[in-house]
Order: structure tokens, then sequence, then C-alpha cells
């Protein structure tokens, strides 16, 4: 049995943290719905090549196919050299929008970044899992260049809000493939409880400014 201070205890957790992130793919890719229309066409192309042995249906297929290698290695460039920063606000009230400013650089020295959506990963307070607090939307991002975009987010409960990290998503250049890569930027925000609203105290009956006002009405 361990002890309360035994060290290894305490590495379980972030061991399995570690592990888990081995074992994360670091790119996802998934169709989108022109990308299955497109799978479509390419499969109805391809067999009636085979079957008709039509030189021209074969050059078509192959530019079909060349069309999605082309569009996964334009992805990739745009993904690679992404760096994402955070900047939350200086307090947060539950109830009340907070604005929160992510800075999305494009670090490569010679690639252009198009059609950049940033989605900032999180916990509310009193969730049972991550999910996309606020999006961002960058249309083209130069060498180099950092582009700053903000969103809003209203939490409903106070409490600490957690920040997991962030999820880049491109489907540059034909919009065949949504290809997102995960970077993970922990935080921590503590959110304040609602502030009530404060009601004037009744006026006694005994109070000479009352009396006063009503002197002065009649």
């Amino acid at each position: 049995m361990d002890s309360p201070r035994d060290p290894g205890r305490r590495r379980r957790p972030a061991l399995a943290a570690r592990l888990r992130r081995l074992l994360e793919p670091p790119r996802r890719l998934r169709p989108t719905r022109a990308g299955w229309l497109f799978f479509f066409l390419v499969f109805a192309v391809g067999f009636a090549a085979l079957n008709t042995g039509n030189n021209l249906l074969y050059l078509v297929l192959a530019l079909m196919l060349s069309f999605l290698v082309l569009s996964g290695v334009l992805s990739e460039a745009a993904l690679r050299g992404i760096q994402v920063e955070r900047r939350l606000p200086f307090e947060w009230i539950a109830g009340r929008p907070g604005r929160v400013v992510l800075e999305v650089t494009n670090a490569h020295p010679r690639h252009w970044s198009h059609a950049i959506v940033v989605e900032d990963l999180g916990r509310a307070p009193g969730a049972a899992a991550d999910a996309a607090l606020g999006a961002v939307f960058a249309m083209r991002i130069a060498p180099g260049a950092t582009e700053a975009r903000s969103y809003r987010h209203a939490p409903h409960a106070r409490g600490e809000l957690r920040f997991a990290g962030f999820r880049v998503i491109t489907r540059f250049p034909f919009g065949l493939f949504a290809k997102s890569l995960d970077v993970r930027r922990e935080a921590t925000v503590v959110v304040y409880p609602r502030l009530a609203a404060r009601r004037a105290p009744p006026r006694r009956t005994g109070d000479p400014r009352a009396v006063r006002d009503a002197a002065g009405r009649g």
C-alpha cells in the first residue's frame, strides 16, 4: 500500500497524461461534405475507367488523385509553424462575458498560412469534459507575422475555468478535408460569483427626512 507521501502516486497522473499525448496522432484528417462527394466521384470515375479502358477516364482519374495529394501537402504546409498564445482578462465574473485574445503566429520562414481556425479548448466550472469555449479565424498569416483575434465567453457559474489548449484547423486549399492540430497550453482562471444588486434600506417612520418630505408635499 502506497503511503500518502509516496512520490510514485503523484507521478502516475503525469505519466498517464504524457502517455496519452504520445499515443494521440499529431494531425487529424476528416473529410468534409465536399470531400465525401469528391471520393464518390473518384470511385465512379475509377470504376468507369476499369470497365471501359478509356484512356481519357484514366487521365481524369489521375488528375483527381493528384488533387487529393496536393490538398494534403498544402494543408500540412498551412499548419506547420503555427503557434498560439492566449491573453486572459484580469478578472472574470459569472454571467458576464470576458474577452480572450488569441495571438496566432506563423513561425515558418517562407510559407504563408491560409484559412486558419483556432478553437480554444477548456472546461467550464461544473463541466465534465473539455469543449471549445470560443474560436477565431485568420484568413492569411504571412511568414513570421502574428495576427491577434479575440472572442467572448461568459461562464455560467463561479469556480475554476480550466483551459487545456488549442485546436488549429484548416480546410485549405480545396475544402475537401479539415486537418487539425492539437496544441497543449494549459491555464486556470478563477471565476468570481455574480454581483448581487444592493437594495436601499426602507426609511423609518421616525426619520426626520421623511417628515420634511411629507411637509414639503403638503
